[in-house]
């Protein structure tokens, strides 16, 4: 169980037809082996799990993993 930074790109939409990695989210979480996020490692210290939003024409936002309806959601201030 290890912190992981995840980068997310920006998929095809009707706007970026090809995606846009000018587009993204970076996300800082532990992850188990398999992949998915410790959450009980995440509730230990969830102060070092951070989100961040990059987008190039923007300035960055930053948020934190947040647990909505049993899934994982992104939340900025």
């Amino acid at each position: 169980m290890k912190w992981r930074t995840i980068r997310l790109e920006l998929a095809a939409t009707t706007e970026f037809p090809r995606g846009s990695v000018g587009r993204g989210f970076l996300i800082r979480a532990p992850l188990n082996q398999d992949g998915s996020i410790d959450e009980p490692r995440l509730r230990e210290n969830p102060d070092r799990a951070k989100v961040r939003r990059v987008w190039s024409n923007e300035a960055d936002k930053r948020g934190r993993l947040v647990r909505m309806d049993g899934h994982w959601a992104m939340r900025f201030t």
